[in-house]
């Protein structure tokens, strides 16, 4: 059955979003701080977090920043309520990291679907994570059409639609076509071994790009060169250890 936790300090709000949700067939359990609700986040990890922002003593933003700081709770989908409306609020609940953001009073359906479009979302995440296991199992590769799962809050990505990525102190940040710059906790080589080897190339020991995306080449520095990437402001440079590896899949794509 599906888990609910609800934080909320008013007892009224509490007790009337807890029947709603028990009455759609939802389990519920339920916190009056914040401070509660990140300790039954963490003990029941519970499938979605709907929690009010304004109580006393921990607040719903710094529940959102330290559960979204624990790895086993960073990628719970987290449903803010609100008695505000400010713009200004709204955008520190999405830069935090919140999935959905509802004013008070709200509508029982708007909230239900708030609650099925984000868990129907971790469950395509969840798939999309199971079948990336199985594929580092088998050793394989992944396809041009597979998809990963990155960033924080997590989403589906298609590999098709990475232009390059880059190692980043221990993460790797990929590069998209929309412009988004998804992080994720996997070494360069690990990217290496699981890309598919006709369309991705190494051309650094900190980035790798994908060869459909490549817009054109340079001369460089020290017999080296540069790769212009499409929709990429700066070009990329080739070291002098990649170098002829990089030539020799030029010339064979040519």
């Amino acid at each position: 059955m599906i888990k609910i936790l609800v934080i909320e300090d008013h007892d009224t709000v509490s007790q009337t979003v807890k029947r709603l949700f028990e009455r759609a067939g939802y389990e519920v359990i339920a916190a009056k701080s914040g401070n509660e609700g990140v300790n039954l986040a963490l003990e029941a990890l519970p499938d979605i977090i709907v929690c009010d922002i304004m109580m006393p003593g921990m607040n719903g933003y710094e529940v959102l920043k330290q559960l979204s700081s624990t790895s086993e709770t960073s990628s719970i989908p987290f449903i803010f309520l609100t008695a505000r409306a400010d713009m200004a609020d709204l955008r520190v609940g999405m830069e935090l990291g919140a999935d959905d953001y509802l004013v008070k009073p709200f509508k029982a359906n708007d909230l239900l679907n708030a609650v099925r479009t984000r868990l129907g979302k971790r469950e395509l995440i969840t798939k999309g994570q199971k079948n990336n296991i199985r594929e580092a199992e088998k050793g394989s590769t992944l396809k041009a059409g597979s998809v990963i799962v990155a960033g924080n809050p997590p989403e589906i990505i298609k590999v098709s639609e990475i232009i390059y990525i880059i190692a980043n102190d221990g993460y790797t940040s990929i590069h998209l076509r929309d412009g988004k710059k998804p992080l994720i906790r996997r070494l360069l080589k690990e990217w290496e071994a699981l890309l598919p080897e006709e369309q991705f190339l190494r051309i650094h020991h900190s980035t790798i790009i994908n060869l459909e995306e490549m817009e054109r080449i340079e001369k460089w520095f020290n017999n080296s060169f540069r790769i212009h990437m499409r929709n990429v402001s700066e070009p990329l440079e080739v070291s002098k250890r990649y170098a002829p590896k990089v030539k020799a899949r030029l010339k064979m794509r040519t």
